[in-house]
């Protein structure tokens, strides 16, 4: 050994039930700048922790639960919509979600795939998450748009909780239309 505490890497891509590894990034993380460093374990450990945390998600809201829902975040947590409204903090939060999540999707639910981990720090991960719109049963409603939400997490206590939540519709025609755009140029 060198005496130089070695980089874990702070990125895993999800795919389906594992995770794996990316190869160290070149320059320390913010979190190993100040002196702490991660196992494989330790991050195995979180990410299992934070697929936890999007699976309760998903049942929250095929059970229509709002205040399990609400256990899932920071109590200073923000919350934007698919439709860009911006929700600040847990009363703001959990009055929109009382009246939203026990009527107002009707029999629409969704499954919910976490797709991309990036560590920002020891305590703190940016989760993108895949949401396919579902019917009671589970079959894909096709003319919902899909969602691709971005939750910042944060560990307190052992315990990840969402802090950011942004939640987006994917546009696919609107992502085909920018790319070609780029291309061009």
């Amino acid at each position: 050994m060198n005496g130089k505490a070695s980089v874990p890497s702070r990125v895993f891509f999800v795919h389906r039930s594992h995770a794996t590894k990316q190869k160290p990034v070149s320059t320390p993380t913010r979190a190993t700048e100040r002196g702490t460093s991660w196992s494989d374990a330790d991050r195995i450990r979180d990410v299992d922790a934070i697929k936890l945390v999007v699976a309760a998600i998903e049942e929250t809201q095929r059970n229509r639960n709002a205040d399990r829902f609400m256990q899932l975040l920071s109590p200073d947590a923000v919350w934007v919509t698919a439709f860009g409204k911006r929700l600040t903090g847990w009363d703001e939060i959990n009055g929109f979600t009382q009246k939203v999540l026990p009527s107002a999707l009707g029999d629409q639910f969704a499954t919910c795939e976490v797709v991309h981990i990036t560590f920002l720090g020891d305590g703190a991960a940016a989760v993108n998450v895949h949401q396919r719109p579902v019917d009671k049963q589970g079959a894909p409603i096709k003319s919902e748009a899909e969602g691709r939400p971005l939750y910042i997490m944060t560990r307190e206590a052992g315990k990840w909780t969402i802090a950011i939540g942004q939640g987006t519709k994917l546009q696919p025609e609107s992502i085909d239309a920018q790319s070609k755009e780029i291309a061009s140029k």
